[in-house]
């Protein structure tokens, strides 16, 4: 315990001020001349001890109350720890008092019944005084005792250092994500929490050093050697839009404050043993926004591990955030196709957000740059929104873009207070058409799916038809993809031809819509089966079964997950129908994407992948020749989308278009096939530009480094034309105001072991209580208040009871001492008269 004005504690002196007056205003005895009567010199004695005993009571209620104030006038502190009574220490008191009253009762009752009143009120007088002592020893012992080790086992460790004139080592960590951008009263939340640490840094004490962190990178946290130049540091903090998890920038916070208490030590010539020794204070604060988003859930025990090794480090979290933010976002953007070939067409759409509005409409507009063609648009939606209840949009169709790069912008047409989500950027490569070989035994077996592919007048597949022979003479090295539809029985050196083809990174799709037996014997020829993702074992009798989708994630369902919301993944599951199929066993590598409803819950779409090209197998047929036979129902399809959302992005896969993502968000990373593997310039949005070469013996980059929200661009150097480009946007989550829990902040520090501030008179307010400890001044004036009740009741209703009892005690007492008297006079004149005669 410390005192911040410990010589008021002279005023203790005023205790003896009762005693004093107690002995001077002590009545002496009068004599009074009355009939030596043994029964009232006994009750004079009686009353005489309980008056005494109750002067003590009274006596010692007075100098508590005046100790009590002299205590609280000096307001003591206490080092920061739990004082609350646990629920078990509860349990405990509330025993202890109701057996103290209960036992109080019954003896009282009892009493009542067996003795007259004099010697009933001296009997209650010594019963309140042994059963007050017996409880307060029995709340000492079984409440106040354990209470005392459990508070004391936290105050002690470590041994807090009660002056406020320390100089302080103190790291202010700062979170810069894009969601500290979010204004209020024309200040961002960046900017109030460095206005707080401005603050707060002016009133440490002379001598004390700071160091200033973000988590916009992993650099070592170090002290500034001036307070003047980490204010400067703090003056320069600006938003990023990548940004590492705050768990990880507080863990290296508190491994620089390790390394500079050590280092310190060592220098003193003194061992890491002594905490006291260390002449800082040590602090780490954290600035954000609370967030959830910016910190990382699990990982939490390595955090604790640390603050438990640190012990004199002292955590504050500065929370800035808004508690009710209003806030509409632009959460995502799409894209039809990341590549189109030139002349092709685009579908964008975007996904917009509401939080903490009133339902209303918002303007949302779409910006393109078609190389260096003139902008299209800005073309226009407006969308009704409801807070929680995101809301997905697309524009008209864009056609005949030529490149080379297709950047665009979806943006809203008012603001709001976070402006960092209004926009999302889009980019889309413009390239060369894949080209596909189609292999079937008859020009009608394949044309159903030669026009799936190329389902109007843009040409999104350069698509080539061939008959099984084509597979010995073509050049399959000149095709992204080739298809197998019905082929019944390839030759080994075909099945080469194509392992070889796979292998060397291209896309095969083979389709089975044959019954025969012979076409099982083919396929599972081991030249075959190097690549394939099954065996074929029979087909099935005639049915009548579903389409079921067992892994929507993979890059084949990718259009049915981005139309999900209108109903594609219920198309192929419910309107397909599946009549025969061919039963198959996969691979151990192989997976099935597919299946059918069949008991056995058949394979249906399968996919491997072997070297560096990939295989699908589709155990059904997809040739108009064998839908007359009832293979399926595809060419009845009313949604006829959906099979078109399944069949592109499917070929898509198998040349690798779907590998290369051309908007991403900020800090993941990209990557860029290029023409050559010749260095190129990287053009980023705030208009620098880097040298950047592929990977050696590759044509593709890596770029790893996007961290600024806007369109980049790779061109050759000297002026050269544009090459590729791709968009980065802020991360989903910034728009995202959930915050952290009291509950998720004890998991990542440990319970107690830091304190969240809202504003610079809190965080002062906390800092005291970490550094004097607690203060204790209102505890003490409700002990005061309650020894003062004490005294009123002891000095009023016990003396005004004594005085009733006694009252009624003596009357009894003299009436049957009376009595007895009066029997013995007459019994004494009827001896004296005997006597006489």
């Amino acid at each position: 315990m410390t005192l911040l004005h410990p010589g008021i504690l002279l005023g203790l002196a005023l205790v003896a001020v009762p005693l004093i007056v107690h002995l001077l205003m002590r009545q002496k005895p009068k004599k009074l001349v009355f009939p030596a009567l043994q029964l009232l010199q006994r009750r004079r004695k009686q009353n005489s001890r309980r008056l005494r005993l109750r002067h003590v009571w009274l006596l010692l209620l007075r100098m508590l109350a005046i100790a009590l104030v002299v205590f609280a006038i000096a307001r003591p502190t206490l080092p920061a720890a739990n004082f609350a009574l646990s629920p078990r220490e509860w349990l405990t008191l509330a025993f202890v008092i109701a057996t103290a009253v209960a036992v109080y009762s019954v003896m009282l009752l009892r009493w009542r019944r067996q003795f007259p009143p004099y010697v009933y009120a001296t009997r209650r007088s010594a019963l309140r005084g042994w059963t007050t002592g017996a409880t307060l020893l029995a709340l000492l012992l079984l409440v106040g005792w354990p209470y005392q080790r459990r508070v004391a086992a936290e105050m002690t460790a470590p041994a807090p250092d009660a002056r406020i004139d320390v100089p302080v080592a103190a790291i202010c960590l700062f979170d810069t994500s894009l969601s500290m951008g979010y204004q209020q009263a024309g200040k961002t939340r960046l900017d109030m929490a460095c206005q707080i640490a401005r603050e707060h840094v002016g009133v440490l004490p002379d001598g004390s050093k700071l160091a200033v962190a973000d988590d916009a990178s992993d650099n070592p946290v170090v002290f500034q050697s001036t307070l003047a130049s980490a204010l400067a540091r703090i003056d320069d903090l600006e938003l990023h839009a990548a940004t590492l998890p705050l768990n990880e920038r507080v863990r290296a916070s508190l491994q620089s404050q390790g390394d500079d208490r050590r280092q310190l030590l060592q220098e003193q010539g003194e061992t890491d043993g002594g905490a006291q020794r260390d002449r800082y204070v040590r602090r780490v604060y954290v600035f954000t926004d609370m967030a959830a988003s910016a910190w990382r859930g699990g990982g939490s025990q390595l955090l604790q591990e640390q603050l438990d090794k640190l012990e004199n480090v002292q955590m504050f979290v500065i929370d800035v955030g808004e508690l009710q933010p209003q806030n509409v976002a632009v959460s995502a953007v799409s894209v039809s196709r990341q590549r189109i070939a030139k002349g092709g067409s685009l579908l964008v759409g975007a996904t917009i957000e509401s939080i903490g509005l009133p339902p209303g409409e918002r303007v949302v507009e779409l910006t393109l740059t078609d190389g260096g063609r003139p902008p299209i648009g800005p073309l226009k939606r407006t969308v009704a929104l409801e807070t929680g209840a995101p809301q997905r949009i697309e524009f008209d169709l864009l056609s005949a873009l030529s490149g080379p790069v297709i950047q665009g912008e979806v943006r809203l047409v008012s603001g709001d207070p976070l402006t960092a989500d209004d926009t999302r950027y889009l980019s889309v490569d413009v390239g060369p058409a894949p080209k596909v070989l189609v292999i079937a035994p008859t020009a009608a077996q394949a044309q159903f799916w030669m026009d799936t592919l190329n389902p109007g007048e843009e040409t999104r597949f350069e698509s080539k038809y061939g008959t099984p022979p084509r597979l010995t003479d073509a050049n399959l090295d000149d095709y992204d993809a080739v298809c197998l539809i019905n082929v019944p029985q390839p030759t080994d050196d075909q099945w080469q031809r194509l392992g070889r083809f796979v292998d060397a990174g291209g896309g095969l799709a083979i389709f089975l819509g044959v019954a025969e037996e012979e076409l099982s014997l083919a396929y599972n020829r081991a030249q075959a089966q190097a690549f394939l993702p099954a065996r074929l074992d029979a087909y099935s009798a005639k049915g009548a079964w579903r389409l079921q989708i067992n892994a929507l994630e993979h890059p084949v369902f990718r259009k049915i997950r981005e139309f999900a919301d209108r109903g594609a993944v219920g198309v192929l599951q419910g309107e397909l129908e599946i009549n025969r199929f061919w039963k198959v066993t996969p691979t151990d590598d192989t997976a099935v994407i597919a299946s059918y409803s069949d008991d056995d819950h058949s394979p249906a779409i399968l996919a491997r992948n072997h070297g560096k090209g990939r295989v699908v197998m589709i155990t059904t047929a997809v040739d108009s020749k064998h839908f007359r036979r009832e293979w399926n129902t595809l060419t009845k399809l009313v949604n006829s989308w959906a099979w078109l959302a399944l069949a592109h992005p499917l070929v898509e896969h198998l040349a690798r278009l779907s590998d290369a993502t051309y908007t991403v968000d900020a800090g993941e990373a990209v990557t860029i096939p290029l023409p050559s593997g010749d260095p190129v310039l990287l053009r980023r949005p705030n208009l620098t530009q880097t040298t950047r070469t592929p990977k050696p013996a590759t044509t593709q980059l890596i770029i790893d480094d996007a961290d600024i929200l806007g369109h980049y661009t790779l061109v050759q150097p000297g002026n050269g034309p544009t090459l590729a480009g791709f968009s980065v946007n802020p991360p989903a989550g910034e728009s995202n105001f959930t915050r952290l829990e009291p509950a998720q902040l004890d998991e990542l520090f440990g319970a107690d072991r830091y304190q969240v501030a809202r504003d610079i008179q809190e965080l002062q307010s906390n800092v005291n209580l970490a550094v004097l400890g607690k203060e204790v001044f209102s505890v003490l004036m409700v002990l005061v208040i309650v020894a003062f009740c004490g005294e009123h009741l002891v000095a009023n209703r016990f003396y005004e009871s004594d005085q009733d009892d006694g009252e009624r005690g003596q009357d009894s007492g003299f009436r049957i001492q009376g009595k007895k008297t009066a029997e013995s006079l007459r019994a004494g004149r009827t001896e004296q008269a005997k006597a006489a005669t």
